[in-house]
C-alpha cells in the first residue's frame, strides 16, 4: 500500500513540474509541529509521534476565474523545511485541463524518491529470497 501511494505521489510530483504558473496570493504558509502521544497498556510505556504539518491558504487567477487552495505539494511534505519562507505573492503551479488543482510547490521531494526506492529494493530483494527458499526447499 505504501508503495502505491509513494509512487502515485511521485508521478504526481514529476508531472507538476510541466504545469503552468500564475501569480498567487499567500494567505498564510504555516509549518507546524504536532505531538501525538498515546499509552501501549500492554507494553507500559507512552508513546509519542511527533509530524510536521504544512498548512497553507492561496488564492490565485486563471484566465479570469479565482481559485484558492490549500494543497502544498503533490509530495511528502517532510522534505520541504520548516524553515522556507513563503513570499506573500509567489508563482503556484497548476493543472491546466481543471485549474482547480495547484499546488504550491511543484515537483517531488527527495525524500519521497529514498523511500520509494528502498521500497522497491526491499519488495525486488524480498522476492528474490522467497522464490530461492521455496525452490531450494521444494
Amino acid at each position: 500500500m505504501f508503495f502505491a501511494w509513494s509512487a502515485t505521489a511521485l508521478a504526481l510530483g514529476l508531472y507538476t513540474l510541466y504545469w503552468p504558473t500564475t501569480e498567487a496570493d499567500v494567505e498564510y504558509y504555516k509549518p507546524q509541529r504536532i505531538l501525538i502521544t498515546g499509552d501501549t497498556p500492554k507494553v507500559g510505556y507512552t508513546q509519542k509521534i511527533s509530524a510536521d504539518l504544512k498548512l497553507a491558504l492561496y488564492t490565485y487567477k486563471v484566465r479570469g476565474v479565482s481559485y484558492s487552495s490549500s494543497t502544498v505539494c503533490y509530495c511528502s511534505t517532510a522534505g520541504i523545511s520548516n524553515n522556507l519562507l513563503v513570499p506573500r505573492q509567489t508563482r503556484i503551479s497548476y493543472f491546466p485541463s481543471n485549474p482547480e488543482y495547484s499546488v504550491l510547490f511543484k515537483g517531488p521531494d527527495l525524500l519521497l524518491v529514498i523511500m520509494l526506492a528502498l521500497s522497491g529494493a526491499s519488495i525486488l530483494f524480498g522476492w528474490r529470497f522467497l522464490v530461492g527458499y521455496f525452490v531450494k526447499n521444494a
